[in-house]
């Protein structure tokens, strides 16, 4: 197993355990915190909420009561009232990280046990000579 190899699989898993997901919807529902995950119509995404916006949007999170939130849009429409595309996403963190710094970590062991492997073979060609 080389450390490509090793790398791929270990970015690859870390993809698949720490993905964001991201959805536009029109308009919000109220969003429930069951067991440290956050959950719309009995769909469970993530264990934190990040509200984001596309255009000139200001919406705003409130906790109408405990572990149970509301997105208000508080935008003020001038000729459409129509909103624009919203943007809500759902980041699945593991252990607390999110997961930027769970591919940090990753990258930092897999440059590790690169080095540390440059270094034997280093040891072992010194050595032979």
């Amino acid at each position: 197993l080389n450390m490509l190899t090793a790398m791929q699989i270990i970015f690859f898993l870390l993809h698949a355990l720490a993905d964001n997901l991201e959805f536009d919807i029109d308009e919000f529902d109220i969003l429930y915190c069951i067991d440290d995950v956050v959950a719309t119509k009995n769909v469970k995404y993530a264990n934190s909420l990040k509200v984001s916006h596309l255009g000139n949007v200001r919406l705003e999170v409130t906790e109408i009561r405990p572990r149970v939130l509301v997105v208000y849009d508080r935008t003020q429409y001038f000729g459409s009232p129509q909103p624009v595309a919203y943007r809500m996403d759902f980041e699945r963190k593991i252990l607390g990280l999110a997961s930027f710094a769970w591919t940090y970590i990753g990258f930092c062991i897999v440059v590790g046990l690169a080095v540390v492997k440059m270094a034997y073979l280093l040891f072992l060609y010194a050595d032979y000579r």
